[in-house]
């Protein structure tokens, strides 16, 4: 995803790229650079992989060096306003040299809480506006390690502040994660926009691995089995209307579509291959609104079969919502002792070191 985002800014061969679009003579008034998003191209059988978003609009790297190209002060509603993201996801095979994409003045990066190194935010006469931010050999992972094993896990962080006339506008930190703990639903939803029971309205709910700190494990492989009650169904040709997917860059998204009744959604997320080891299931509920429109038909749509267009029984019917509660409980419960017994085998560790 580095290589993708250094791509479109700019190149050291002939080619299309943010940099020369800027460079380009006065009567050269707009210009693109593809679709923003995965998808399949049509002309060709192979997904195209080239979007600064992925085909669930999940950001990549690229989407934060775009990002960082536009405005420092806000001027419509479309999105402006002082940009700093690290480019380092600080893993074994992160880079040393840390990449920070800023709109900003400067940037100021600290490394595990040293002194701070300031560097100011380039730019290429008649070209790229704002052009990346390198910082030699910044991430150590001996270092943390070293650091790690110190019992001192929580000084490894990269911190960025983006800096305008001086003063800290805009600040990123990245840690480590650790080993995978649980499992963290979110919307993926614009603010403000209403979940309406029209019975078309589909989004995405991605499920996050992370640690127990809430750091998202990018380096994990795990499949994650969706599954929903309420007016809702998920986008599945699984028969129980379950859903599985696998676990990309430390997300697995799930499309969700809502019926035409307005209540109470639940959306579970479990690991495929449940351990005691394994990550603690996640659970997300949220309410829909009555849409307010006519109806052309009046029955629910969501949850008939394909075949017989009658309802099918909820994949939970066969347990009470006392017995569900309690089984996640228990999940957790065992979950900590696991973690518990961990640190002791952790600590025993060290002392043999």
């Amino acid at each position: 995803m580095m290589v993708q985002a250094l791509h479109y800014l700019k190149t050291s061969f002939p080619y299309t790229t943010y940099d020369t679009l800027n460079a380009a003579p006065a009567y050269h008034f707009g210009g693109c650079l593809w679709h923003p998003f995965d998808h399949q191209r049509g002309y060709h059988p192979d997904p195209f992989y080239g979007g600064i978003l992925d085909a669930f609009r999940q950001p990549k790297t690229s989407y934060y060096a775009f990002m960082s190209q536009r405005p420092q002060k806000s001027q419509n509603a479309l999105g402006s306003g002082p940009v700093v993201y690290i480019a380092n996801e600080c893993t074994p095979f992160s880079p040393e040299d840390v990449t920070v994409f800023s709109n900003c003045d400067s940037v100021r990066l600290s490394v595990n809480g040293g002194a701070p190194v300031e560097k100011k935010v380039g730019s290429y006469p008649n070209g790229l506006k704002r052009v990346p931010v390198v910082f030699p050999k910044a991430w150590d992972f001996m270092e943390n390690k070293k650091l790690a094993r110190a019992g001192k896990e929580g000084a490894v962080k990269l911190v960025a502040e983006g800096l305008i006339g001086g003063k800290v506008v805009t600040r990123h930190e990245v840690r480590p994660s650790r080993r995978a703990e649980k499992i963290r639903l979110r919307l993926d939803r614009e603010e403000g926009v209403e979940l309406s029971a029209n019975g078309s309205d589909v989004f995405a709910v991605v499920a996050e691995v992370t640690d127990g700190r809430g750091t998202v494990k990018c380096l994990n492989d795990e499949e994650i089995v969706f599954s929903i009650e309420g007016p809702a169904e998920l986008l599945t040709d699984s028969p129980d209307g379950t859903l599985v997917q696998p676990v990309k860059w430390g997300s697995a998204p799930a499309l969700v579509r809502l019926g035409t009744q307005p209540g109470t959604v639940t959306v579970k997320a479990s690991v495929k291959h449940p351990g005691s080891q394994k990550p603690v299931s996640g659970v997300l509920e949220f309410d829909t609104k009555a849409s307010g429109l006519k109806m052309l038909f009046q029955e629910d749509a969501v949850g008939k079969s394909r075949k017989g267009g009658k309802a099918q029984p909820s994949s939970a019917g066969t347990s009470s919502e006392r017995e569900k509660a309690l089984q996640l409980e228990l999940e957790k419960v065992r979950h900590e002792l696991n973690n518990l017994r961990n640190d002791k085998v952790s600590s025993q560790q060290s002392h043999f070191e």
